[in-house]
């Protein structure tokens, strides 16, 4: 058995966990534009401004749902692999909670404070994504923990595609 190190080094697997977790945040950016572009054309200059008012409240809520512990679970499960049953399922428990919860305040306040019936219903739309938005963060931390950040591709594609497609099939509506 040798002790030398691999050939290459680590900069290989380096350079492939990059270009994929890079690859992920381009395809975000670019559906969010692209999203952006559709849905201010075709809603108007006052709908699409409701629109983003709800979106922006409900994404205030975003790190409530997932509580900080992406850095517990990745540096748990790089640590000790042994542990990952106890601390992915107790982990999801909580993620899921605070999803809930998070989405449930986000919708409650945002109904009482907001008395606009159409920026009310976006609030309730959105508020209800919260909880997706929280378990797809949760994978993300487990993902890269089992450094396995081509899932974190693929989900950030199928994810982006999904609300692409949500958004314009709201605004052929």
């Amino acid at each position: 058995m040798s002790t030398s190190p691999r050939r290459g080094g680590a900069l290989p697997k380096i350079l492939k966990g990059a270009s994929q977790v890079g690859l992920a945040r381009l395809i975000t950016i670019s559906s969010r534009a692209l999203y952006i572009v559709i849905v201010a054309r075709s809603y108007g200059a006052e709908l699409y401004g409701l629109f983003s008012a709800a979106q922006s409240w409900t994404l205030a809520f975003l790190p409530l749902t997932t509580l900080g512990l992406g850095a517990y679970i990745v540096r748990t499960l790089s640590q000790d692999r042994s542990r990952q049953h106890e601390v992915l399922s107790q982990s999801l428990t909580l993620v899921l909670v605070a999803a809930a919860v998070s989405g449930s305040a986000s919708l409650l306040l945002g109904v009482i404070l907001e008395s606009d019936q159409t920026a009310g219903r976006l609030i309730l739309l959105f508020s209800f994504a919260l909880i997706a938005r929280g378990l797809i963060r949760w994978m993300d931390f487990a993902f890269t923990a089992f450094e396995r950040l081509g899932f974190t591709l693929r989900l950030e594609a199928s994810f982006r595609l999904l609300d692409l497609a949500t958004g314009c099939e709201s605004v052929l509506d």
